[in-house]
């Protein structure tokens, strides 16, 4: 359920933005939007990566929506962008259930505080929706770290 170790990401995707409190409305939208506008597989890995809220006060953020991409794409679509993010990750695996989302954040934080380490602040939360033979999407919610030295 819970992993730790250093990953690569390499997503192809268009940036949104909007009010935090609407993204339960944007975030459809915006996955209808990049599958009319993505010319790859249907049956990609689709991906967000979320500016993380930084405070009460901060109401308007933004997300990149895409798909996973090994490598470099042969040609770049119209409105995306290839993106990169590596470095220690803290994960947490488990069957997609949108109702429970803010649950899996809560046990991933507590999972890695218990471990020791620290969610990087200022690094960006992914999230990644694998396709399985049953249907169901397997989800993927990733932290970037920082290591407490004692």
């Amino acid at each position: 359920m819970f992993h730790k170790n250093n990953q690569q990401f390499n997503v192809l995707g268009k940036k949104y933005t909007g009010k935090f409190e609407e993204y339960p409305i944007i975030i459809p939208k915006a996955i209808e939007d990049f599958r009319e506008s993505y010319r790859g597989d249907d049956s990609f890995t689709r991906v967000i990566v979320y500016e993380p809220k930084k405070s009460p006060e901060h109401t308007v953020g933004y997300f990149y929506l895409g798909a996973l991409v090994e490598g470099e794409p042969g040609e770049v679509p119209e409105k995306m962008n290839l993106f990169q993010y590596e470095g220690e990750f803290a994960s947490i695996s488990v069957p997609l259930d949108l109702t429970k989302m803010g649950e899996y954040y809560d046990k991933l934080i507590n999972w890695i505080v218990k471990e020791g380490d620290q969610v990087d602040p200022n690094y960006h939360l992914i999230e990644v929706y694998r396709p399985t033979n049953t249907g169901q999407e397997q989800l993927e919610i990733y932290m970037r770290i920082n290591t407490v030295k004692e």
